[in-house]
């Protein structure tokens, strides 16, 4: 489903064809959508918001192309309320951040604006109408491809010794009778992460006697005094080898992360370089910042 008869609009319909998909445009606009400029194409002059509902499926992709809001974000609206496998959406990262604004004003949850890949398209330099339908299509046909999910993992920051909350290790304080990092680890667990690493350091003995009767597995970092970065790659380094495509960064004094939180990153995640590294934020305007887990 193409958004707008624009110039990569018709690169990327005449792509579809030759790899078998089957392209339909959507346009009100009649100027912009004669079947001169889309052959061999289906074309729809109605608002995408009232055929989009009827069209969709499982197996659809929807990219939105006009750059003009009016459109684009009615189209978003009615893709993400479907079950379609794909929706992108062109423009730079200041166009989606921008865009995002809006449909998060309009009231869409973070976990359906998570599933927008925006800017549409794999990162591979493209410069014209043509190279860039051709990164559109690539990222489409991955998707559609693509054969078993991501599988996620997560390294758990525990290896600290908490100076600046006295003698006391804040880990282990309970909140409601249960850890703080029991509480933060079985939040990761509940997400459906696959392997959890938690990193060990100062008490390592009872950090790990908190975590009794958990699908976790330790790893020691001697250096932990040196700081957080040697207990993240100490983490890292035990995940490798499980096959992760993802892995999250957790401080372990975080009991209020929710499972809810950590799923939306994880829908949040794309196989491209565009997306590497997905954090959270919390706020609003100025004061918006970014915070923790983070997710590689």
């Amino acid at each position: 489903m193409l958004i707008g008869g624009t110039h990569v609009a018709q690169k990327l319909a005449q792509l579809a064809l030759t790899v078998g998909l089957r392209p339909v445009l959507i346009e009100p606009r009649e100027g912009f959508a004669h079947p001169d400029r889309f052959p061999g194409v289906q074309i729809l002059h109605e608002r995408p918001e009232r055929c989009l509902p009827g069209l969709l499926r499982p197996d659809s992709a929807v990219v939105t192309l006009t750059h003009t809001a009016a459109l684009d974000d009615p189209s978003l609206v009615a893709a993400l309320a479907s079950d379609a496998r794909y929706v992108g959406a062109l423009g730079s990262r200041k166009t989606q951040a921008a865009r995002l604004e809006r449909l998060r004003a309009a009231g869409l949850p973070e976990a359906q604006l998570a599933r927008i890949h925006g800017p549409a398209g794999l990162p591979i330099g493209g410069l014209g109408a043509g190279e860039i339908a051709l990164s559109i299509l690539s990222e489409v046909v991955a998707t559609r491809r693509r054969p078993t999910p991501v599988r996620f993992g997560a390294v758990v920051l525990a290896a600290g010794s908490s100076e600046r909350a006295g003698p006391l290790n804040k880990l282990l304080q309970p909140l409601s009778g249960t850890p703080l990092l029991r509480r933060s680890v079985q939040a990761v667990l509940n997400a459906g992460v696959h392997d959890v690493v938690v990193v060990l350091g100062h008490e390592a003995d009872r950090v790990r006697d908190a975590l009794t009767g958990m699908s976790v597995s330790f790893v020691h970092n001697a250096a932990y005094s040196e700081g957080m970065g040697r207990s993240i790659a100490t983490g890292v380094a035990a995940l490798d080898g499980l096959q992760v495509q993802a892995a999250f960064v957790v401080l372990g004094d975080m009991p209020y992360v929710r499972p809810h939180d950590l799923r939306t990153l994880m829908a949040a995640h794309r196989p491209s370089t565009q997306h590497l590294v997905v954090v959270p934020v919390a706020g609003e305007g100025d004061a918006r910042r970014r915070g923790n887990p983070v997710l590689w």
